[in-house]
């Protein structure tokens, strides 16, 4: 057995490899059955310029994808990786990123580096992401995430359980913790666990 034997079997240059290949769901399937401890080592092994194209080409077909392997980085590290992609790329990254976590990562991104994306981002992602820019860090407005299941107090249990069954999956990403409920005129009357 040689060196390069041996070397080949290291999920790093595994992923060079698929990489290299062009075909992004195949990158995403290879990642996709990495421990999730593992994926933000296999993916720091790579070289600047290999990253950068495997965040491109995931940017390009799946960019929910992409935005959940930020999630196994700290904010600056993933900013870093933001960095290095077009703007389109990394717009279509961070468009997908639940609303805490743009605000982190955007956060760490210098000015200019921010706006270029922001500015090719979803428009409304965008203005809602310029909101939560504007609170420190540290504080609730900067915290927070804005994504929320709300009901009409009319509607009634069957109607809500059935919302929710049928859209298991677009509601899959939100970190639901509560239902609010809301009269007609979208006021606020209560919280259901």
């Amino acid at each position: 057995m040689t060196d390069e034997t041996i070397a080949s079997n290291e999920p790093w240059d595994q992923l060079e490899q698929i990489i290299d290949t062009l075909n992004p769901e195949h990158l995403a399937a290879f990642l996709q059955l990495l421990p999730p401890e593992d994926t933000a080592y296999t993916i720091s092994r790579l070289g600047d310029a290999r990253r950068t194209q495997m965040l491109s080409m995931l940017s390009a077909a799946r960019p929910e994808f992409a935005a959940d392997l930020m999630e196994h980085f700290a904010d600056e590290h993933a900013a870093d990786m933001l960095e290095l992609l077009a703007p389109k790329d990394a717009a279509a990254i961070v468009d997908q990123m639940d609303s805490d976590e743009q605000t982190d990562v955007l956060g760490e991104l210098d000015e200019e580096d921010a706006e270029a994306i922001l500015a090719r981002m979803d428009p409304a992602e965008a203005i809602d992401a310029r909101q939560r820019l504007r609170y420190e860090p540290d504080t609730a407005g900067g915290l927070m995430i804005t994504e929320y299941l709300a009901y009409r107090d009319s509607q009634d249990v069957e109607e809500v359980v059935r919302d929710l069954r049928e859209h298991t999956d677009d509601y899959g990403d939100y970190e639901v913790r509560y239902l609010y409920v809301i009269d007609d005129e979208n006021f606020f009357k209560g919280v259901a666990p």
